[in-house]
C-alpha cells in the first residue's frame, strides 16, 4: 500500500490586467488551501489507485472576471 497527501496554498492576490492609472481597481481574490489524497496498491504488474481531489470541498476562485478585446 502507498498513500500520498498533497496540500496547495495560494495566497491572496489581485485579478485583472489593469495597466493604466485610470483603470478600475483590480478584483481581490482570497487565499485558499486545497488538499488532495491518493491510495495506491500494486499487485504484480497492476497498480490500483483511488484518489480524491479537493478532499475538504474547499470553494475557491482562480479568476474574478474575464475581459475580451
Amino acid at each position: 500500500w502507498q498513500t500520498a497527501l498533497s496540500v496547495r496554498h495560494v495566497g491572496p492576490r489581485r485579478d485583472g490586467n489593469a495597466t493604466d492609472a485610470d483603470d478600475p481597481p483590480l478584483a481581490r481574490l482570497r487565499a485558499y488551501q486545497v488538499v488532495d489524497a491518493v491510495l495506491r496498491y500494486r499487485l504484480d504488474d497492476i497498480e490500483l489507485a483511488f484518489g480524491v481531489s479537493n478532499l475538504f470541498d474547499e470553494r475557491y476562485s482562480t479568476i474574478a472576471y474575464s475581459q475580451t478585446y
